[in-house]
């Protein structure tokens, strides 16, 4: 084995970790290989881009790399796959961050910026097995309509909504009488039910499908949809759905990384499919990992919102998050945006047309829905009766109304500043080259744009199991580029 091959930058980072604090002892049954040989093989096929478990199983038997490794042990793949769903199961992500502390040690990595950025997955989930919050909400309210309707007819007490455990007793109740009655249950053509029979099976199956919408809503959440063979996986667009605009939705996951420095510091996986709530959380899951928030978060526009803004002012970070209209502010892409609020804004704080016609202060409300209790100032102009400029303005027969939260404009403007400085022009350029190249490699040098597991969990171990791999060739990579230097 040559002295540069990956192997070598492998085991000199594993020696600074200790695997056998992430492995499940086995209580009962045969022990299978070693954990510890077992977890090299299958950290070092990662690193290698090779995730599948049988192709992993041929290649400890025919590559010297692996054979080295494994001391002359040949595992099947069934004995890594017991590996990841039993043994480390839980423990990948703490292993992940380990791996960066002594990756930090070993290589000069800066992490007072991080670089996030997120992008689609698709699911290991059926691509017709959608279940949509919308229709079941619908099909629910048909139902309700329904009950209150067989309710008046039996001369009960309706309501606008019902539970499954409403139907309960007047289930039993009907159940009881046809006993009483000895009626016989009966079925198919050729045969009469007893009009207790028929009610008792009319709310029966009204019951079950009570029980059917509630499981459905109980799973999606606050989601608007999920899988059915994925519980746990969300129906979102593609980026190439998104762009060649098919209109088709497929199961997946939004990822979200963090890179600093080339490395991926931090991945997580989301259910919503927009990236602006996914910031949050996201680096509360950062400074759970490391004790510390980034000093510099960078982002693009889809992270630049309100709470996101305030929550970095109370964090002591920087501002360098895009918001929605920063690129057509700068390039001026959009023909209509001198008819936006924040273009007509005056240095004093006052709002003028491009027919320099003011707007007076109408009404203030405080929404305080999101994380931060948010103002928000409405103003109208004096008068638009006869502008030239009244079909690109507005689209109502009133006067143009906007409406304004000034804490967002000021903090728009900080991070503005801060974008178009040297060091924000410097910061945006490495961004692309580093966070949106990171899913460059991962999903099309090393062709991983659909996982393989399924359930939350199981696709959070195969996401950090992707990104030691990334990391691990990653040092690799650089060490050979300072050899050469």
């Amino acid at each position: 084995i040559e002295k540069n091959d990956p192997v070598r930058s492998f085991c000199e980072i594993l020696e600074g970790v200790n695997l056998k604090a992430y492995v499940k002892k086995q209580s009962k049954g045969r022990h299978d290989y070693e954990d510890i040989t077992l977890i090299k093989l299958l950290l070092f096929a990662y690193m290698n881009q090779m995730t599948s478990l049988r192709k992993i199983e041929e290649t400890c038997k025919t590559d010297i790399r692996f054979m080295w490794l494994s001391q002359g042990i040949r595992p099947s793949h069934m004995t890594f796959q017991r590996l990841i769903n039993e043994r480390l199961k839980g423990r990948i992500e703490d292993l992940f961050i380990e791996i960066n502390e002594v990756l930090m040690m070993k290589d000069t990595i800066d992490t007072s910026v991080l670089y996030i950025d997120g992008t689609k997955f698709e699911a290991s989930a059926t691509k017709n097995s959608f279940v949509w919050k919308k229709a079941v909400l619908k099909n629910q309210k048909k139902l309700f309509n329904k009950i209150s309707k067989f309710y008046n007819e039996v001369h009960l007490e309706s309501k606008t909504s019902y539970h499954s455990d409403d139907l309960s007793d007047l289930k039993m109740a009907y159940y009881n009488d046809c006993l009483k009655s000895k009626i016989e249950f009966v079925s198919g053509k050729g045969h009469h039910k007893h009009p207790l029979q028929k009610a008792y099976e009319t709310i029966r199956d009204y019951q079950d499908k009570l029980k059917e919408y509630e499981e459905h809503l109980s799973i999606c959440g606050e989601r608007n949809s999920y899988s059915k063979t994925d519980h746990d996986a969300t129906f979102m667009h593609m980026k190439e759905d998104y762009y060649m605009r098919t209109g088709i939705f497929k199961p997946g996951y939004n990822i979200q990384l963090g890179v600093s420095d080339e490395y991926i510091m931090m991945a997580k996986t989301y259910p919503n499919p927009t990236d602006t709530k996914t910031f949050i959380p996201f680096l509360e899951e950062y400074k759970k990992a490391y004790g510390h928030y980034p000093k510099t978060p960078v982002a693009d526009a889809g992270y630049g919102s309100y709470d996101n803004y305030l929550y970095c002012v109370s964090r002591e970070m920087e501002l360098y998050q895009k918001y929605s209209v920063y690129g057509q502010e700068k390039h001026g892409v959009k023909k209509n945006h001198k008819f936006q609020a924040k273009a007509m804004r005056q240095e004093d704080g006052s709002y003028v047309c491009p027919q320099w016609k003011p707007f007076i202060y109408e009404t203030s409300k405080l929404d305080e829905k999101g994380l931060y209790p948010k103002l928000t100032h409405s103003y109208r102009c004096v008068d638009c009766i006869d502008c030239p400029l009244t079909s690109q303005c507005k689209k109502s027969n009133h006067n143009r109304g906007i409406e304004v939260n000034p804490v967002l404009l000021q903090l728009q403007d900080i991070a503005k500043e801060n974008l178009d400085s040297e060091r924000g022009i410097q910061l945006r350029m490495n961004r692309s080259a580093q966070s949106e190249s990171t899913f460059g490699i991962l999903k099309y040098n090393w062709g991983k744009q659909r996982f393989t597991r399924r359930g939350k969990e199981n696709v959070d171990n195969e996401l950090h199991l992707l990104c030691i791999g990334y990391n691990l060739m990653k040092y690799h990579q650089r060490k050979l580029r300072k050899q050469l230097t």
